[in-house]
């Protein structure tokens, strides 16, 4: 069975530079798993939690990641921050790969998140439309790190060159395209 390099980790910990810094190494196709269910719903992620809710999206979620590793053989995975905590998805991704949990310190991932240019997330805002403080995007942070605790391994750093190379030769030795 080919194996498949799954990125998790909380929004900001550098899941989507992972996928693109593998792509830029190695010939196996990524994708990452929020902008795949973008492009197949023809909404953003914003848009399918207001119009649909986050119970279904998180469905949507799984579906599609089933569908990308299954149905179109993709071997590198960004996934959702989300994904992991969705019942059974981190035992699936574990028996079907390498699941990776980017781990930066919360410092770096608040200024990310923060940051003036950063994307708008759908789980940065309140329930009254503003933007949640730092203490409770902590809160969440904090309580999403159990979703990511059984994964096989943390990488507590950004990752380097060795890194990639190790997960290039990874899915290498699993067999190629």
């Amino acid at each position: 069975m080919k194996s498949v390099l799954f990125f998790i980790g909380y929004m900001g910990s550098g899941k989507t530079h992972a996928i693109l810094k593998m792509a830029e190494m190695n010939r196996f196709e990524t994708v990452d798993l929020d902008r795949a269910i973008e492009q197949h719903k023809g909404m953003s992620i914003e848009e399918i939690f207001d119009q649909e809710g986050e119970a279904s999206f998180r469905a949507m979620e799984m579906r599609m990641l089933k569908h990308l590793v299954i149905s179109e053989g993709i071997r590198v995975i960004g996934c959702g921050g989300g994904t992991p905590c969705i019942a059974g998805a981190l035992d699936w991704m574990k028996a079907k790969g390498h699941v990776v949990h980017l781990s930066p310190p919360f410092e770096v991932i608040e200024r990310r998140l923060f940051a003036t240019n950063a994307p708008h997330r759908p789980l940065l805002m309140n329930a009254n439309g503003g933007k949640k403080s730092a203490e409770e995007v902590k809160r969440h942070w904090v309580s999403r790190n159990a979703c990511y605790a059984d994964a096989d391994e943390r990488l507590l750093k950004e990752p380097g060159k060795e890194d990639f190379k190790r997960w290039e030769l990874l899915l290498s030795e699993s067999g190629s395209d």
